[in-house]
């Protein structure tokens, strides 16, 4: 089973989905009940810009990525956003329902830790298969700078931390500084 883009899959279990961005299933069965099932979707306009979403569903009429911008709904696993640049990937958001997440949304249903690291190791998998297949020499995201979630989720696929940084002002005008984070391909 491919996990390709502008499309939405379904599968019956959160591990499979790992194997799905993987690519390390390659004949998935398909047979189950529509219970306790994740839904998989990736949606690009123009071959730059991309975002996958994925949530736990009980029906395969149950396509909340019609209201998936509201991050406090129990279903919520994982958004991310990233665009396809000249020489490289950039991950430009990676949203997580883990502990953290639970913390600032007060979600009920969120991952374990040990889940949340085996979806983002597996979609950033997903992202190292697209650099090699677009030829492109890194991967680069932006992590704050208490470094929480690269320490977390980045700095065991081999990250480096670079002397590059961004700043950005929000909604309510606070400036926050996001550091550089690498990955060679």
């Amino acid at each position: 089973m491919k996990f390709e883009k502008n499309k939405t899959i379904l599968v019956p279990s959160l591990p499979l989905v790992c194997e799905i961005l993987t690519n390390s299933c390659n004949q998935c069965s398909c047979d189950f009940l529509y219970s306790n099932s994740c839904a998989l979707m990736h949606n690009s306009d123009d071959n730059i810009n991309h975002e996958i979403n994925i949530w736990r569903t009980n029906t395969m009429f149950n396509y909340w990525h019609n209201n998936f911008n509201s991050l406090d709904y129990d279903n919520f696993l994982v958004s991310m956003k990233y665009k396809i640049d000249k020489n490289a990937i950039i991950i430009e958001k990676i949203i997580i329902n883990d502990n953290d997440f639970v913390n600032k949304y007060n979600n009920k249903r969120f991952l374990s830790d040990i889940k949340a690291k085996k979806l983002v190791k597996s979609l950033i998998k997903y992202i190292e298969n697209i650099a090699k297949e677009e030829e492109k020499k890194f991967i680069i995201s932006y992590v704050s700078d208490n470094l929480k979630s690269y320490n977390k989720y980045f700095k065991d696929e081999k990250f480096k931390l670079t002397e590059q940084t961004k700043i950005c002002r929000t909604e309510s005008n606070s400036i926050i500084l996001y550091n550089e984070i690498k990955k060679i391909i």
